[in-house]
């Protein structure tokens, strides 16, 4: 079952984008994707439930946004600022 010479790029990439949206929305646990800058790509309906905003409000934001204060570089703790610099350092791996 071949797809239709008829379909662009786009229109495929655009599909593909739409099923993995479907996809990610029917997980069970909070999921958001981010791209190497830390930038909220995608994120399912667990995870706008977790943090409690609407994904309108999530896409395109940096994910810190969603990391307590506490664990934020503006502390004066070294230890949350290290796990936040290994966690950054896997988005990048990704």
């Amino acid at each position: 079952m071949g797809r239709p010479e008829s379909n662009t790029c786009n229109e495929i990439t655009v599909e593909g984008e739409d099923r993995f949206g479907h996809l990610l929305d029917a997980a069970p646990d909070a999921m958001i994707i981010v791209d190497r800058t830390g930038r909220m790509l995608l994120l399912n309906l667990q995870a706008e439930s977790m943090f409690g905003y609407p994904r309108e409000a999530l896409l395109g934001q940096p994910v810190e946004m969603l990391i307590p204060k506490i664990y934020s570089l503006n502390t004066h703790s070294i230890a949350p600022n290290a796990m936040l610099h290994r966690v950054r350092a896997l988005w990048a791996a990704a």
